[in-house]
């Protein structure tokens, strides 16, 4: 749902494609039908306007030309679905909805070349309530209404579903994804013409994407089974080689060499096979490019010597974003083989106690992911997951959270462990219950001093905040030079917190980085401890 789109405009009606004519004082027809060309030609130029102040992201402009429309009574389902995408571009999404539901009410994605715009239309509101509302709950809410409508064109496709996964990865909801790729592959699957003709089938991206997820939460042999599934259904795709990275590099964390070693090798042979990015052979590779990897060119002979310098530019983008892509996955790989190169695990001579150790804890590999848990990954927010009870303590839900989205074992020793210690850091919580900047309820106000998490460690320096961590590669840098100081990210994406966890994980960081996955503002507000004074930074509270 990235790139623009086509507009093409009915004539105003009744949503149903048929323009409207008017009676003049004589009792004829007046000269409305003559002008409906006029007018159509005048709803099309503004159908695109909204597209142009979608790429723009100029709300202002798309609020007012949303009106004139409306207004005259002109707007179509072509025009709803430009104004919904270019609404949650702007982050407005909130109006989107509203404009959805007026669409709806008028009956324009009945039936028809509606129903496809309505099908447009929803895949951008669920990418809006993710990407702005961050709120899974009503982006869950509406595929579910999707894929019960009647009309199969209503219903959602494959783009549809990576637009929901997208939204699983970036707020962590494993459990989401899981359940739609398990829809897709029976509930879909079981009418051949919503499958196939109408798009619903799994592409490359829908198999990345879940396992991108399940290695969020080190589900390293779950992970390892789709990918496996992926490629027996689809063949081998430039993403293929970087889902066993993750997988290997989620092996490693949880202490299994074995694991590791088998899906580097996978990843290496993939990654061998990859050598020639050509157009062709990656136009050839199903799901690789989506929209664009499967578009036919005109082969109009006036267009023929700019159709090639297209496909040639094309041709050369997608060599050099794959290059790319190959670099870092390498990079990835050697970072895992790295790691296993300077922390050999002794050899065993039962099997059996070799997997219970490693099932046990990470300790047989240089990993202690008890440490890691209670000081890098603080999940303050849900966002729509399902199963959280408003009773229970802050300490209780993020220690769910730590084992829903980040792969702590639940009811084991070492989660106990954790709920323990995040219960001793908080402090008593204040009777008026609060809500937070998006108007959530936060858990009344209990609230922590981040410097206790590091009690008992061998660092008892400064702490040091960083917002906006991303991957965690500057904050990693700056704790291994500096080890006798507390560096703490905080990072709003569950995809990039992974990414850092995983990275302390690998340099041996447990002792003195942390990590708040959450919102920065709901944090300092709602969480943290009043009066705080961060090093680098103004002091904070009051």
């Amino acid at each position: 749902m990235n790139g623009s789109y086509q507009i093409h405009g009915h004539c105003p009606g009744d949503g149903k494609g048929k323009g409207k004519v008017g009676k003049g004082k004589d009792g004829k027809e007046s000269r409305y039908k003559q002008l409906v060309p006029v007018v159509r030609e005048e709803l099309v130029a503004l159908n695109r306007q909204i597209a142009s102040h979608a790429q723009a992201k100029d709300l202002a402009a798309t609020r007012a030309t949303l009106e004139t429309l409306e207004s005259k009574g002109w707007a179509n389902g072509h025009t709803y679905a430009a104004a919904v995408h270019a609404l949650c571009r702007c982050g407005d999404w909130r109006s989107a909805e509203e404009a959805l539901a007026r669409a709806e009410k008028a009956g324009l994605f009945n039936r028809g070349a509606g129903a496809a715009s309505g099908l447009i239309t929803r895949t951008s509101m669920i990418r809006g309530y993710v990407e702005c509302a961050r709120d899974l709950g009503k982006a869950r809410e509406l595929l579910q209404r999707m894929e019960k409508e009647k009309v199969l064109a209503s219903r959602p496709n494959v783009r549809t579903a990576n637009t929901f996964l997208r939204g699983c990865l970036i707020l962590g909801s494993v459990h989401d994804a899981e359940a739609l790729l398990e829809r897709m592959t029976t509930v879909w699957a079981a009418q051949e013409e919503w499958y196939k003709t109408h798009g619903g089938k799994p592409d490359a991206s829908t198999y990345e994407l879940v396992v991108s997820l399940l290695c969020q939460a080190l589900r390293y042999t779950d992970a390892r089974r789709i990918a496996l599934q992926g490629i027996k259904e689809l063949g081998a795709s430039p993403g293929s080689a970087a889902m066993f990275a993750s997988i290997a590099r989620a092996a490693i964390i949880c202490g299994n060499e074995d694991a590791t070693a088998l899906n580097l090798k996978r990843a290496r042979k993939i990654l061998s096979e990859e050598a020639d990015f050509s157009e062709a052979k990656l136009s050839s590779v199903a799901g690789s490019g989506g929209k664009r990897g499967t578009q036919k060119w005109n082969r109009d002979e006036e267009h023929d010597a700019s159709v090639a310098d297209r496909k040639a530019a094309r041709a050369k983008s997608l060599e050099v974003f794959q290059s790319h892509r190959q670099r870092e996955i390498l990079s990835d790989l050697k970072e895992v083989e790295e790691f296993m190169a300077s922390h050999q695990v002794p050899s065993e001579s039962s099997k059996k106690k070799r997997k219970a150790e490693a099932t046990k804890n990470s300790l047989r590999s240089g990993i202690d992911l008890g440490k890691l848990y209670v000081r890098t990954t603080l999940c303050f927010e849900d966002y729509g997951d399902t199963g959280n009870e408003e009773s229970d303590s802050s300490a209780s839900k993020m220690c769910r959270r730590l084992c829903h989205k980040f792969g702590l074992e639940s009811g084991s020793s070492m989660a106990e462990n954790v709920l323990q210690h995040f219960q001793s850091v908080f402090e008593p919580p204040k009777k008026k219950r609060k809500k937070d900047h998006q108007g959530k309820p936060n858990n009344g106000t209990q609230r922590f001093d981040p410097r206790r998490l590091f009690s008992g460690s061998r660092s008892s320096g400064s702490l040091h905040l960083e917002i906006c961590s991303g991957s965690g590669e500057w904050l990693s840098s700056q704790a291994l030079r500096d080890a006798n100081t507390n560096w703490m990210a905080c990072e709003l994406r569950f995809d990039r917190s992974a990414r850092c966890f995983q990275r302390f994980a690998l340099r041996g960081l447990a002792e003195n980085v942390g990590l708040i996955v959450g919102d920065a503002q709901n944090a300092l507000e709602n969480h943290l401890k009043k009066g705080l004074a961060f090093e680098g930074a103004d002091r904070w509270g009051g």
